[in-house]
């Protein structure tokens, strides 16, 4: 009932309805593909031993993009520094 009630008002078909419960899985993915890119060089700096540089780098929320991630990034690598 419900969905026959949003195809009615929002105009859409059924094939349509199927792939709505799917949007926000499309947008998670879609930020998770661009924070390779954005933290490469820190993620770099890492594997280098450079861990100064990688813990500075991911506690900068800003080049990370999630307050969240800056912080277990930076510590993860504080704890893999010693």
């Amino acid at each position: 009932m419900a969905t026959r009630l949003a195809q009615l008002l929002l105009g859409i078909g059924e094939k349509t309805m199927r792939l709505v419960p799917l949007a926000p899985v499309l947008v998670l993915c879609a930020g998770c593909v661009s924070y390779p890119e954005r933290t490469r060089g820190a993620f770099h700096d890492f594997q280098r031993g450079h861990f100064q540089r990688a813990i500075e780098a991911y506690g900068n929320t800003d080049y990370v993009g999630s307050v969240f991630l800056s912080g277990v990034e930076a510590g993860t690598v504080s704890l893999a520094a010693g």
